[in-house]
């Protein structure tokens, strides 16, 4: 059930962009060339995971193909012997995908990084909860135009 909550939370938060934007606003139906014409124009970087539905880029990526070849995060050491920012520590474990980004760089997500979000996700009973629920909490506890902390951010989500 928590992973069909999740992946129909981002189907839904994926078509509100969609039909958010110019061309499809006051629309009720999009046809596949008009979600083309939409993920061409820059929905690729709303949603980039839709990458993922070939199969071929899927696998890829699980098999430790792809451009870069068979990654680990062994190579991306930090000064600090391993703990990151958030003092998770470790090197992060086998790369599972990564995203192009601009200027020839990429987001890589790690075995470790899946774990931790995951975490946060059931700690948080953020799966369950569609994302319009999410903003709502936030939008109580958050002034819009301050940052938004680790703290602030628990808080707003347990309340």
């Amino acid at each position: 059930a928590e992973l069909f909550d999740a992946v129909d939370n981002g189907a839904n938060w994926t078509t509100s962009h969609v039909f958010a934007s110019a061309k499809m606003r006051g629309r009720t139906t999009c046809s596949f060339d008009d979600f083309a014409e939409w993920y061409t124009e820059g929905g690729y970087s709303v949603a980039p995971w839709l990458e993922l539905i070939d199969l071929k880029k899927l696998l890829s990526l699980m098999d430790g193909g792809g451009e870069d070849g068979d990654q680990h995060a062994d190579d991306a050491g930090t000064p600090d012997g391993g703990a990151d920012a958030d003092g998770r520590g470790g090197k992060g474990g086998e790369v599972l995908f990564s995203f192009p980004l601009a200027h020839e760089h990429h987001l890589i997500v790690l075995e470790d990084d899946v774990r931790y979000v995951q975490n946060v996700l059931d700690q948080l009973n953020l799966l369950r909860m569609p994302p319009e629920h999410v903003w709502s909490r936030l939008g109580r506890y958050v002034k819009w135009n301050s940052r938004v902390d680790r703290a602030a951010f628990v808080s707003a989500m347990e309340a």
